[in-house]
């Protein structure tokens, strides 16, 4: 979990940041002829232990509710593809006014059946 898109979702403007950790790890910076081995300091966005509540003003979030959120980011990501599909498939807004015209004159149900199809063909998950 990226515990600062949880975070910035949820509280709006409250105010933490996150501790960080020391390690060992390996990287050539300019200058190096071979990777040198060095001591650097990373931020650690996933851990929820490692975020440090400084808002006063607001309650630091449960990590069950944390979780929560995150379950929901995911399926927003996973159905960013299927709106594209979708939109694809749907037509243009010309297209959809024209049948939804013909539906009204002629009695039909065109334009519902299209749209209905295009949505079985690419299902989204609930969010």
């Amino acid at each position: 979990m990226m515990f600062d898109q949880i975070l910035n979702r949820l509280v709006p403007g409250a105010e933490f940041r996150f501790g960080t950790i020391e390690e060992l790890r390996m990287s050539r910076k300019a200058g190096d002829k071979v990777p040198v081995e060095r001591l650097e300091t990373i931020t650690v966005y996933d851990n929820y232990d490692s975020i440090i509540w400084e808002d006063r003003n607001t309650a630091k979030p449960t990590l069950a509710v944390c979780e929560s959120e995150w379950a929901i980011i995911r399926k927003e990501r996973s159905n960013e593809g299927i709106d594209e599909l979708r939109r694809d498939g749907y037509g243009s807004i010309e297209s959809q006014l024209e049948m939804q015209f013909d539906d009204m004159r002629d009695g039909t149900t065109k334009w519902y059946d299209h749209i209905t199809s295009v949505k079985e063909q690419y299902p989204k998950d609930v969010v």
